[in-house]
């Protein structure tokens, strides 16, 4: 141990700092609430050891939910705990990965992977995108030590984490055949067979999978510019960590073109190349096409490329092991000019955090407060922001109690409500997801409003940002 300890400690010396400040920087209490979805993985997880049907929930991506239920069993800071430790994990792998292919800064890995700042906003979530860039990287290492089967076996569940993982595996594929392994891609059907087998048993249905999946048809957000994504690389990358990544880039094709030219290819090289960069370039195209064409339930959210950070930061931490390459004969002023950019790569991220609740979430708990102080959460509620279960303590799967509005009767709202039921509208997700306009309820005769909470910055649309509380009369 003694032994693994001083072999790696410059990289659990960078670990450690990047940790630290991570910690110091970040409130986990809201951490991640902002974000509806964060909050849904999170019961999700939690629930499925209740209703056991949610480890199948599609949406919630089965392979996140078996491995992240543990953990959300302690509460919403336990599935933040787990993030935090595949971004610990997937540090390791990628310092490790950095070391085969012989980059010298090996060690700052962490720092280059914990804050990209997408990914520093990510982590202490429930978000499924932490676990994705795990198990990506993970497969990468296994592909460098030789273990193909491992690596085919454990990238087939990637899907299972994020849908995106299916433009993953093809790449896997084709390095493989290059390789010459031809037993091994076969395992790359393993989380699909695994998966289909044991959803008969509950759906009656091989291909459920497909069939339940909830990104099938196209995106309700709309859609926008085909170079959003890269427009928007100053918020998701940083423009340092962008430059890096591009210098990066530009090395790794350059030693290609070479080795096509000379037709000698090391593997590692052919790795770096098709696997990793080819990784990113594959994902973050896609992303911008079904923004770009509304396509796959796509919302334009930029919190999607953390799942790629991994990926990301191994090209950037290339592109920074060049330039301090430039410096090699004067080493006080590599090491002098190395620590400072490093320096560069955590200011440059932290105002990310920490993070607070934005006002329109604050206006949603001030509304469960007002509930809960007049007694009315004893009657059943109906609510669309994922926040709202976890003001009011609900079990969202127990429908007698509560319900989402998305599954009420929106060509006659109310008819399927009880009498002094309490709906908390909000206008985020209700005239958009839910079906359901501000108008059908305050115009109605089978609404009482009862209380409006307002969000003074915050904006939904062209007006101020809202909560509504209405009473079924």
């Amino acid at each position: 141990m003694k032994r693994f300890l001083t072999t790696h400690r410059l990289y659990f010396l960078f670990q450690v700092i990047a940790l630290v400040i991570f910690v110091h920087y970040s409130h986990f209490k809201e951490a991640g609430l902002n974000d509806g979805d964060s909050i849904t993985h999170y019961y999700i997880s939690r629930y499925s050891w209740h209703y056991a049907h949610l480890f199948l929930d599609n949406w919630g991506k089965p392979f996140f939910i078996l491995i992240s239920s543990p953990f959300a069993q302690f509460g919403y800071g336990g599935i933040q705990f787990f993030n935090i430790l595949c971004a610990v994990f997937s540090s390791w792998f990628c310092y490790r990965i950095a070391e085969k292919l012989g980059i010298k800064w090996a060690a700052a890995a962490p720092v280059f992977l914990i804050f990209t700042p997408v990914y520093l906003e990510t982590v202490p979530s429930g978000l499924t995108e932490i676990l994705f860039g795990f198990v990506f990287i993970w497969s990468i290492y296994l592909l460098i030590e030789n273990k193909f089967i491992t690596a085919s076996f454990l990238i087939s569940f990637l899907p299972f984490c994020r849908t995106e993982g299916i433009l993953i595996i093809p790449i896997f594929g084709c390095f493989m055949l290059l390789k010459r392994k031809l037993i091994p891609i076969p395992f790359l059907l393993s989380g699909f067979i695994i998966y289909s087998c044991i959803g008969y048993f509950y759906y009656g249905d091989f291909l459920w999978i497909m069939h339940t999946n909830p990104y099938k048809s196209s995106s309700v957000y709309g859609h926008g510019n085909l170079g959003f994504f890269f427009q928007s690389r100053s918020q998701i990358f940083s423009d340092y960590l962008s430059a890096l990544f591009a210098i990066g880039s530009a090395y790794i094709i350059y030693r290609m073109v070479l080795s096509i030219k000379k037709l000698e290819f090391a593997s590692f090289q052919v790795l770096e190349f098709l696997v990793i960069f080819g990784s990113v370039i594959v994902y973050f195209t896609a992303h911008s096409i079904f923004w770009y064409k509304g396509l796959f339930g796509s919302a334009g959210m930029l919190r999607v490329m953390a799942a790629i950070a991994p990926a990301f930061a191994l090209i950037s931490l290339r592109g920074f092991d060049f330039i301090i390459s430039l410096f090699n004969k004067i080493k006080w002023l590599q090491y002098g000019i190395g620590i400072c950019l490093l320096g560069v790569i955590v200011i440059q991220a932290v105002p990310r955090v920490p993070q607070y609740l934005y006002e329109g979430k604050r206006a949603v708990r001030d509304a469960c407060n007002w509930i809960k102080e007049n007694h009315l959460d004893t009657c059943k509620i109906y609510y669309s922001e994922p926040f709202t279960k976890m003001c009011l303590s609900l079990d969202p799967y127990d429908t007698v109690k509560s319900k989402e509005l998305m599954f009420v009767d929106r060509s006659s709202v109310g008819s399927d409500m009880q009498p002094k039921s309490i709906i908390i509208w909000e206008p985020g997700l209700g005239p958009r997801e839910d079906g359901i306009p501000l108008e059908k309820l305050m115009d109605s005769t089978r609404f009482l409003f009862l209380k409006k909470f307002e969000a003074p910055n915050d904006m939904a649309g062209d007006q101020k940002y809202a909560v509504y509380v209405f009473e079924r009369k």
